[in-house]
């Protein structure tokens, strides 16, 4: 069983010092509760501003991942780092990174698919790799904020091993209704814990509804946030997951000879 807090802040756009300062304080704040696994929203050193991002992006061994894995490794706590903005061989990714214990980097992930509505497609590149790594006794799958609306996704990581999905977001007003309802969906047809970790406050003419969640096998909401700044908390049973698998078998009972999905998710040392 391994406890989990989910941070949902409110970030001040192109303020990383505030930012990182408030991650710092809500992460502490956290362990303090005895969590294993500490979950950050999208973007959250910098907010939302993809015409802007070329000025905040960071290297892979930047200061916002660098400080990260120092706070793992001192409070021996695996750390789901939201997403920052990466500028890697003259491209710039929205980039998700997974932190174990010991303040080593487990995973990386690129958000794949790009959000055109909010022009993010016009300055990011996508990804083009899935990740899943192993965090304390779970395998976790990264997807980004628009990645719930594209279920195979999901899918693949599930086939994969993954027994939660891990999805930092930025998912604005007014789709409260759709995000609550493709959680629990993917939940339920994965039969596997979704930890979504959105933000609240605003970019621009933006605004962030929050409702954190964390939500298990059988699509039941564990924990919720409301709409202001808010840790939640929830515990992770595998045994949850096997018994929702055993009790409707869903996977056994795929038809893989007339809808094949068989993409392989490697997981790399890092």
């Amino acid at each position: 069983m391994n406890k989990i807090a989910a941070i949902q802040m409110n970030i001040e756009s192109g303020n990383k010092e505030k930012n990182l300062n408030t991650a710092i304080y809500s992460i502490e704040k956290a362990i303090k509760s005895g969590v294993k696994i500490v979950c950050l929203p999208e973007l959250f050193n910098t907010g939302y501003l993809p015409e802007e991002m070329h000025n905040f992006a960071e290297k892979p061994d930047g200061e916002t991942i660098t400080l990260l894995c120092s706070i793992a490794r001192k409070h021996n706590v695996s750390i789901l780092g939201g997403s920052i903005a990466i500028k890697e061989k003259g491209n710039l990714f929205n980039t998700s990174y997974i932190i174990n214990h010991k303040g080593d980097i487990s995973g990386v992930y690129h958000k794949t698919h790009l959000f055109p509505l909010m022009g993010e497609d016009r300055y990011f590149k996508h990804g083009n790799e899935l990740s899943i790594a192993r965090l304390e006794s779970c395998l976790v799958g990264v997807m980004i904020c628009y990645d719930i609306r594209f279920p195979e996704l999901a899918r693949v990581l599930a086939l994969n091993g993954a027994d939660i999905l891990y999805i930092p977001a930025a998912f604005p007003n007014p789709r409260l209704n759709h995000w609550r309802i493709l959680l629990q969906a993917r939940a339920i047809e994965n039969q596997l814990y979704v930890i979504a970790v959105n933000r609240v406050g605003s970019d621009k003419n933006i605004t962030y509804f929050g409702h954190s969640m964390i939500v298990d096998p059988w699509g039941e909401i564990l924990s919720e946030a409301g709409e202001n700044e808010e840790i939640i908390y929830a515990e992770i049973e595998s045994a949850r997951i096997k018994k929702a698998r055993d009790k409707i078998p869903c996977f056994h009972d795929r038809r893989e000879d007339i809808y094949p999905i068989g993409a392989k998710v490697e997981s790399p040392d890092y």
